[in-house]
């Protein structure tokens, strides 16, 4: 999974996303038979924060569209290469805004057409190099505004995905505009459960500023309802995606709506928390980043504080089989080992606040700045100042100038919950990209996937059926009666349902649910065989005369009984 505030920018041209998207290839363990084949991961999930700029218009009136598809193309390119990005994403094409800035598109026409030849693609009937189509299938994506999820599946893990889907939930102005929130996707890998949470919580550095970030997190486990967000599959900005995400089966989520009714879920974003300011100086924090000392700003770290103290991320109960990293109320974060991400000049490695590298002077700490590191420029939109991470910058303040210096902060995050102990981080870093004032993180997982015994599963279900059956069957009364034979003419028979030599004392009622009623037949032969022979005649060619007949006692709801009566 990856994570990156990029500032409402595109990806500059020829955008390498190695160093943070392709760490598998160098820097992170490798697991065989992960799905991909060769090392590489089963699933890419990645979130963007800002992905559009946080104006008025993208918040209110509805979300441009155009950065989303040059941010996946970049991400195309990264996993199976640019001719077939090139192929699949032509050209830059405006989607309309929608109201809120949510997409809830379904799949377009010519994507429905061609559906049938991608499932025989699917399940491997195709003739198409797997190389030609790509290794990875893009089968979800979800944007609220400025936040972004796309997730990606490799095709050799793809027929074992189903149940996507996605939500969203906003937190912004009100606690319900889209400049801050989550998305969320949810799937089924064999049969173990996923959730995937993307989320931009409130900005500022000020003491107290956590609180609300706090509460953004708890209203984002509360509101996150996937049964209720349940719909039409959210468009893919490439065909291939859009046939591929169409293609997967619906899986089975039971009661399960929310982020941690699963039991496994990774949490990225820009979650926005700071250092604390009363526990270490902007200076002192810069002279322990110069000396390569990350402790003391740990220490310092408003999240991991807030996390000890169970403010926040607190709301399960915690795994005693965890591993290391910081554990809490089931939620954890890996160690962290990399410097802070946030805030630089953009296009440099230079936090703002410190001397570009050459420079004797200290013009890094005064000048001032906007968000990508250029001259703050206003607008009439800068009323909405706020929905960016510019934390100085109030609302209804139009023209306000920032201060541009800030305390380096871990703002961007990776966090995991696992329930059953499924899932497992093999490492964590910070990604060495300029294009914004953040620097991305990435983390590497490892999710043990269940997979059921199908036969075993549905023997037993047969078998529970009968019981059920049997168990039914026993809870209720039982109707008996006699009944006549069958005719062998194939019609009706009205006629009695015993001869007249043979009586019942008993023979119909009721048997109570679990007891049972004793019959009672009685022959009528009197006077001998000439008696009998009144009631009977013996049958054709026959020297003596019989007494022979089936009874057939109907039980309903449980079949009939034959009782044979013989006498000579």
């Amino acid at each position: 999974v990856g994570s990156y505030n990029v500032a409402g920018k595109p990806p500059p041209p020829g955008l390498d996303l190695a160093p943070w998207l392709g760490l598998w290839d160098t820097v992170w363990p490798s697991v065989p038979g992960s799905g991909a084949g060769g090392g590489f991961p089963g699933i890419v999930a990645v979130g963007f924060q800002e992905v559009v700029p946080l104006n008025a218009g993208n918040v209110i009136v509805g979300s441009a569209t155009h950065n989303l598809q040059a941010w996946d193309r970049a991400i195309a390119a990264q996993l199976n290469g640019e001719e077939w990005a090139a192929a699949e994403y032509p050209a830059q094409t405006e989607l309309p805004p929608l109201t809120a800035g949510l997409i809830a598109r379904g799949p377009s026409n010519a994507a429905m057409a061609c559906l049938g030849g991608l499932e025989a693609e699917v399940v491997g009937l195709s003739s198409q190099p797997v190389q030609a189509r790509g290794r990875y299938v893009q089968v979800a994506a979800r944007q609220l505004v400025g936040t972004y999820l796309s997730v990606w599946v490799s095709r050799a893990l793809l027929p074992h995905v189903r149940g996507v889907q996605s939500c969203s939930v906003a937190t912004g102005f009100g606690g319900y505009l889209g400049n801050k929130g989550a998305v969320l996707v949810r799937l089924q890998v064999f049969d173990s459960p996923l959730v995937l949470v993307n989320a931009h919580l409130s900005a500022g550095e000020q003491e107290g500023d956590e609180l609300r970030r706090n509460a953004d997190v708890a209203e984002i486990l509360r509101r996150a309802d996937f049964n209720q967000a349940a719909g039409p599959v959210p468009a893919l900005n490439a065909p291939s995606a859009a046939l591929a995400s169409a293609s997967l089966a619906p899986g089975y989520w039971g009661d399960q709506r929310g982020v941690t009714d699963t039991g496994c879920a990774i949490w990225l974003g820009d979650l926005n928390y700071r250092l604390v300011p009363t526990a270490i100086s902007d200076a002192d924090a810069r002279k322990h980043l110069r000396a390569g000392r990350l402790q003391p700003l740990l220490e310092a770290d408003q999240l991991g504080r807030e996390m000890a103290a169970g403010r926040v991320f607190a709301n399960s109960p915690a795994d005693p089989d965890a591993g290391a990293g910081t554990r809490h109320g089931g939620w954890r974060e890996g160690p962290i080992t990399f410097a802070p991400t946030y805030k630089f000049r953009a296009g440099t490695h230079t936090y703002v606040g410190d001397p570009l590298p050459g420079s004797s002077s200290k013009q890094g700490l005064t000048a001032v700045e906007g968000e990508d590191g250029s001259p703050l420029s206003t607008s009439s939109t800068d009323i909405l100042g706020a929905g960016c991470d510019d934390d100085s910058k109030q609302p209804g303040l139009v023209g306000d100038k920032p201060k541009s210096r800030r305390t380096p902060a871990w703002c961007d995050r990776v966090l995991w919950y696992s329930s059953r102990a499924d899932l497992h981080q093999l490492a964590y870093q910070r990604g060495e990209l300029t294009a914004s004032d953040h620097k991305p993180v990435s983390a590497a997982f490892l999710l043990k996937a269940r997979q059921y015994d199908r036969a075993t599963v549905m023997a037993m279900l047969d078998e529970a059926r009968r019981a059920v059956d049997m168990q039914r069957a026993l809870a209720r009364p039982k109707v008996f009666h006699f009944v006549p034979p069958p005719s062998s003419l194939e019609v009706d028979d009205d006629g009695p349902a015993l001869p007249s030599w043979l009586r019942a004392v008993v023979g119909e009622g009721v048997v109570p649910p679990g007891g049972s009623v004793a019959l009672e037949l009685e022959v009528c032969v009197r006077g001998g065989l000439g008696g009998a022979l009144a009631l009977q005649a013996p049958a054709p060619g026959a020297a003596v005369s019989c007494l022979d007949c089936i009874a057939i006692l109907r039980v309903e709801d449980g079949g009939d009984l034959f009782l044979s009566v013989t006498g000579k």
